[in-house]
């Protein structure tokens, strides 16, 4: 018991976190080494994050100390321990290159942007999904993972989870210098049918993930960088929604991703909180500066729906638009003045669609169009 104490003072610490300030500090899935790496391998440098700086630090602990982040951090780890209690893990290592498979899936995916990644199953993301949107797939999946610790112990964590095949990828360098140093005896490499279970695993995954993904029809949030690589990149842990102060960005219920659902939320101007609290990279840090310019989607105007277009005065998205993006200009076509909304000005914040009185809305935020 006191070996797990060190886990345990840290586990309650994450959930404190998560449970008692999720608005304030999203932590918890910040630490997770496989979110740091995933974040700075993917061409967004080392994001000025303290919770990318902590899971950098323990991935190169566990360069040293085998799966030190399992055996010492991590939450469903801890989970397993509780629910297997008394009871021995079954399968062992037997099915281990399917975790592997999985890691091997997420890299490439970060690389090519082509392959199905695998990001939302790091068991931190998991568990953020868990408290914070446990209507989302992620969420659903998560569960199912606590309930496969009751069924298969230790199942999940020494076969399937790919943080945990980082670490042991991690610290096998290390096994093989002490293997070296001590001329022990030779363990024999894999087996034909290990190799030949890791081999169909990939192939299943890189047929899934053979076409890119789609241009997004929906607003993403603040600094999502583009669509094919954000869905690769995004855990689907929640911390973006969790923090947003009008609860603007919600999970997307075909793929748990976060979207900008407008009316009666808006994005704020000054507002960068989302951009700070991603693990992952999905989301490029932005300065309040930046936040001004920035460029979420982008307001139309539907005239059939709009009160001028059945001779009523109307000039509110005029007026409340926090960018002066939208002016009334006479168009010869309708013979009146209508609100236009101007390209180089609009950012995409949706205070117009929210101000607009009409119903349905005469004004709606389109997706950005990235190049």
């Amino acid at each position: 018991m006191l070996r797990k104490l060190p886990r345990i003072i840290v586990v309650v610490s994450l959930l404190g976190i998560l449970f008692f300030f999720p608005d304030q500090n999203p932590l918890p899935a910040a630490v997770s080494p496989l979110l740091g790496i995933a974040a700075t391998g993917a061409g967004q440098g080392i994001l000025p994050a303290f919770g990318t700086m902590i899971a950098l630090a323990l991935a190169g602990v566990c360069l040293f100390r085998k799966r030190f982040f399992c055996r010492n951090v991590c939450p469903m780890g801890l989970l397993q321990d509780v629910l297997r209690w008394g009871r021995a893990g079954r399968f062992g290592n037997r099915f281990r290159w399917f975790g592997v498979a999985l890691l091997t899936s997420t890299a490439l995916a970060v690389s090519v942007e082509i392959f199905p990644s695998f990001l939302w199953t790091d068991p931190l993301a998991l568990l953020n999904a868990m408290v914070r949107q446990p209507a989302s797939k992620s969420a659903l999946f998560g569960w199912g993972v606590v309930v496969l610790f009751l069924v298969l112990p230790a199942f999940w964590c020494f076969n399937l989870c790919p943080l945990g095949a980082l670490q042991s990828i991690l610290f096998a360098p290390k096994k093989l210098v002490r293997r070296f140093r001590t001329k022990s005896k030779q363990h024999p490499g894999p087996s034909r049918r290990n190799v030949l279970q890791g081999a169909v695993a990939l192939v299943g995954l890189a047929v899934w993930g053979k076409f890119t993904p789609a241009a997004s029809k929906t607003v993403r949030p603040p600094g999502a960088i583009h669509e094919p690589l954000f869905s690769v990149l995004c855990a689907r842990c929640g911390n973006c929604s969790a923090i947003c102060p009008t609860e603007l960005l919600q999970p997307d219920k075909k793929d748990s991703l976060p979207q900008a659902v407008f009316d009666p939320a808006w994005c704020k101007i000054d507002c960068i909180s989302c951009t700070k609290s991603c693990p992952s990279g999905a989301l490029r840090p932005l300065t309040v500066e930046e936040k001004k310019t920035h460029k979420i989607g982008l307001a139309e105007v539907r005239f059939e729906h709009c009160l001028l277009g059945i001779d009523r005065e109307c000039s509110i998205c005029v007026r409340e638009c926090p960018v002066a993006a939208i002016d009334l200009i006479w168009s010869e076509a309708e013979y009146l003045s209508i609100p236009t909304v101007s390209n180089d000005f609009c950012n995409g914040c949706g205070r117009c669609v929210i101000a607009c009185p009409t119903q349905p809305k005469a004004i709606i935020v389109l997706p950005r169009k990235v190049p």
